[in-house]
């Protein structure tokens, strides 16, 4: 990862992911509770049930998460991958197409990958300290506002949309480089 654009190969796709670990980590228990209760049934029926649990059109049914991962450092490739499989096809299919699975290989093979995943751990991206709203800077001189220059909200049409930070007294959100 010593290339500007293999860190975007990998920052975006843990980012992704860190973030759904997040989300999901409230109802993680329940999920997989009601999950063996319910496993033998239609998988419509099963993505239903589970989908109600985490009030999120996504799941994970792996036992690990970020910090669980850590656990075991000569595991941590496959247990990653393992992670990413647990995962509801919707949220496979994202990660198929960031074809993350290479980075985690590369990363691996660097001895990188315990490190990074170390420091996405720390990073709290839940709701409490990251929301999804879409805000824009004011515009700070007279003449952005003239010129037309300040900057507008535009529609954002995917899936995932950005994160902001908010301040967090004592920490800093972080990522390795």
């Amino acid at each position: 990862m010593t290339e500007r654009n293999e860190y975007r190969k990998v920052i975006l796709p843990l980012t992704v992911l860190r973030r759904f670990d997040c989300l999901l980590a409230p109802t993680k228990a329940q999920v997989l509770k009601e999950h063996a209760a319910i496993k033998t049934k239609p998988e419509s029926v099963v993505r239903s049930l589970l989908e109600k649990i985490t009030q999120r059109p996504f799941y994970n049914l792996s036992k690990m998460d970020f910090a669980k991962l850590l656990d075991d450092p000569n595991q941590l490739a496959p247990n990653l991958n393992g992670y990413i499989n647990g995962f509801s096809k919707n949220v496979r299919d994202i990660m198929e197409r960031f074809a993350f699975d290479q980075q985690i290989a590369r990363m691996a093979e660097k001895n990188l990958l315990y490190e990074v995943i170390k420091a996405f751990s720390r990073i709290d991206l839940s709701p409490v300290h990251v929301d999804n709203e879409v805000r824009c800077a004011p515009a700070t001189r007279p003449t952005d506002l003239k010129s037309g220059s300040a900057r507008q909200p535009r529609p954002i049409d995917i899936h995932i949309q950005p994160v902001h930070f908010r301040s967090q007294p004592g920490s800093a959100a972080a990522v390795p480089g």
